[in-house]
Parts: C-alpha cells; sequence; structure tokens
C-alpha cells in the first residue's frame, strides 16, 4: 500500500476546465487525478491506522485554506529527465506550505524528502523536454492569470502506478 493526502480544492467551474484543458495536453496522468494539491507524497513505510491517526487531528484542527495562483513554473524531476509545469500559489502560499510541514512531522518525519523543495501547486504538464515546457510556461504566464479556490478536504488514498483507491476523506476546521 502506498499512501497519499491529497486535497480536490475548490475551484471556479471555468478555472477547473481551464486547467483541465492543459492538464489534458500536458499531464499523461490527467484522467486518474483531477486537478489537486499534494500535502504527503507517495509512502509506503507507514501503515494506514497510523497513518490516519497521525493526519486526522493535524487536518482537524487546520482552517479552511484560501488560495490563488498566479503564476507557472517549470521544475526538474529531481529522480528522471523530466519537467514539471506547475501552477503555482501566491496567496495561501504560507497556509499550504504549513500544514504540509505538520503533517510531515512524528511518524512520517523520516519520509520527508528534504532534496526536493515543497512548492505549493497543482501540476499542469510533465515534459521530456525542457524547451517545450519553457514555451507553454512562457505562453500561459504571458495570461494574467488568477485561479483562486479553496483547501477545504483533505483526501487519503492508497496510489499505485496508475490505481487510485480513496481511504477516506478529511475535511478541515470551518473558519
Amino acid at each position: 500500500m502506498s499512501l497519499v493526502a491529497f486535497s480536490y480544492p475548490r475551484l471556479e467551474k471555468q478555472d477547473f476546465d481551464f486547467i483541465q484543458s492543459i492538464r489534458a495536453e500536458y499531464e499523461p496522468n490527467y484522467s486518474l487525478l483531477n486537478p489537486h494539491v499534494t500535502f504527503v507524497f507517495e509512502t509506503d513505510e507507514v501503515e494506514q491506522g497510523v497513518f490516519l491517526e497521525h493526519l486526522r487531528p493535524l487536518i482537524t484542527a487546520t482552517p479552511v485554506i484560501d488560495f490563488v495562483m498566479r503564476s507557472v513554473s517549470l521544475i526538474r524531476d529531481v529522480d528522471r529527465e523530466r519537467w514539471f509545469l506547475l501552477l503555482t500559489a501566491d496567496e495561501g502560499f504560507s497556509s499550504i506550505v504549513r500544514l504540509h510541514d505538520r503533517l510531515y512531522t512524528g511518524v512520517l518525519a523520516p519520509q520527508l524528502r528534504t532534496d526536493i523543495p515543497f512548492i505549493p501547486h497543482i501540476t499542469l504538464g510533465v515534459f521530456a523536454d525542457w524547451m517545450r515546457g519553457a514555451g507553454v510556461r512562457d505562453e500561459l504566464n504571458a495570461k494574467s492569470l488568477a485561479i483562486g479556490g479553496q483547501v477545504t478536504s483533505i483526501l487519503i488514498a492508497d496510489y499505485r502506478t496508475n490505481v487510485l483507491r480513496p481511504i477516506t476523506e478529511i475535511t478541515l476546521a470551518t473558519k
């Protein structure tokens, strides 16, 4: 079992459709997962009950997170020769980072990848060719992006290669 914790944020329909139109072209797994913000990346080192027991009180104590994503970045994958096209948070950045950091305490502390900075984002695409990815990034950044949304819950799931099995959804605290 490879456990993951992510949010399908609340988005306006036109923003969801805009993101999906880009992901349909550049993100191989776009049909497996809707636009999402990952908080805990895949791990098979922690038993499911322990994972849930650790995450639940941290998530339920966190207020709903409002965000606005305004820019697109192209980030190199440290594990493979490819680049990720990321829609990144401006407003809400620190709230997302703080929740991520709280989740990676205790039993999850050894699972934190310290070689990769955490950037609050929604993945828009994956590119083998940097130039192609940079072109899409520049085209998107030429627009006046302002994609607002809310993180209201975190989905815990078992995620294996192209198979996602939801386990439970934990709601953040209302403001």
